[in-house]
């Protein structure tokens, strides 16, 4: 976070006080762009983040276990950063990302009947991660399958069974 935000004060004022070599260069202009467009969205994220973190563990002080709630925030910021940073990447290379997207409609809805079953994995991933029904150190059967909750993904429950084998459990079946 600290590292982001020093950054940012970097690059203001280099776009500050390299103001009239910065205009002749549209490439390195271009690319401060970019990364404008993905620090500051990233270090407001950060920030609510960690506000809503704080809040979070503030209420539930008395758990000894870190809650789903934590780690889907923490799993949804991750997301939300790659796509800041491939809007910034974008915007870096002098594409408007707008219609960039537009442009993706089609193959968007193909990739989207493609890839339904991770698709809803993820959604069944976010469920789980946000509700308290499930938590990492509890025990579980899923189908054939016994252990403890290991870690919870987009994509798959981590379970640990008795043989201390790792079984990935996909969210569908969960």
């Amino acid at each position: 976070f600290f590292l982001k935000v020093l950054f940012v004060i970097g690059l203001l004022a280099a776009d500050y006080y390299f103001k009239a070599e910065l205009s002749r260069e549209a490439d390195i202009k271009q690319v401060m762009r970019g990364l404008y467009t993905f620090l500051i969205p990233s270090i407001f994220l950060s920030f609510v983040r960690f506000i809503v973190i704080v809040l979070y563990n503030a209420r539930h002080k008395h758990r000894a276990v870190r809650g789903n709630f934590v780690l889907g925030v923490n799993r949804l910021t991750a997301v939300l950063n790659v796509v800041f940073a491939l809007i910034a990447l974008l915007i870096s290379f002098g594409i408007n990302p707008k219609d960039f997207i537009t442009s993706l409609t089609i193959v968007a809805m193909a990739i989207a009947v493609l890839f339904r079953d991770y698709i809803t994995n993820m959604i069944s991933g976010l469920i789980v991660m946000f509700s308290e029904q499930l938590s990492v150190g509890d025990r579980i059967k899923v189908g054939e399958h016994r252990g403890r909750i290991v870690d919870i993904t987009f994509a798959n429950l981590v379970l640990q069974d008795e043989e201390d084998d790792i079984i990935m459990v996909p969210n569908n079946l969960v």
